[in-house]
């Protein structure tokens, strides 16, 4: 099931303009049924030294994850090997993005994954999210590097969301 503009949409509005109380229920319930993903989140967004970029990583993350929650989606248990495998995969991505490791033709695989991806919605929210993010006046990911890691967290933050709500599906 694909997550539509208008979910993705709502999942933001009510995240940024809506009752703060419920998102802080929505993020306290999300940190007790996924602790594993919440370290990784907490872990690797304090490499970044603007606290800035720190904060707009966590909320894009609870655009994602209410996203699939206002979208009905289940998500499973997601265990620290989940996002280590994710995190690793990602990160060769990135490489061979870079032309770092691979032949163009595992490079052409790659590009076929993300033409594929399975929210393309979100993936494309996370990229317009880094590259230009809405109403800031400065971009706080000014750095490559800083874009970068916020796109290997938030990729991998939805690659294991992806995978737990597809794991949960076929448990029903």
């Amino acid at each position: 099931m694909k997550i539509s503009v208008d979910t993705m949409d709502a999942a933001h509005k009510a995240c940024a303009e809506g009752d703060k109380k419920e998102t802080e229920a929505f993020m306290d319930q999300f940190m007790k049924k996924q602790p594993d993903l919440c370290v990784f989140l907490d872990t690797l967004s304090q490499e970044f030294k603007d606290e800035d970029a720190a904060e707009l990583v966590f909320f894009m993350a609870l655009v994602l994850a209410r996203s699939f929650d206002m979208a009905g989606i289940k998500i499973g248990l997601i265990k620290a090997d989940d996002v280590e495998n994710a995190w690793n995969r990602n990160e060769q991505l990135a490489k061979t993005v870079a032309g770092d490791e691979r032949a163009i033709s595992d490079m052409a695989s790659e590009e076929d994954h993300l033409t594929n991806y399975p929210e393309p919605v979100l993936l494309s929210v996370i990229l317009s999210g880094i590259m230009e993010p809405d109403g800031a006046e400065k971009n706080v990911f000014e750095k490559e590097d800083d874009q970068s890691l916020a796109f290997l967290i938030l990729k991998t933050f939805l690659d294991v969301l992806i995978g737990a709500s597809e794991s949960a599906g076929s448990e029903q």
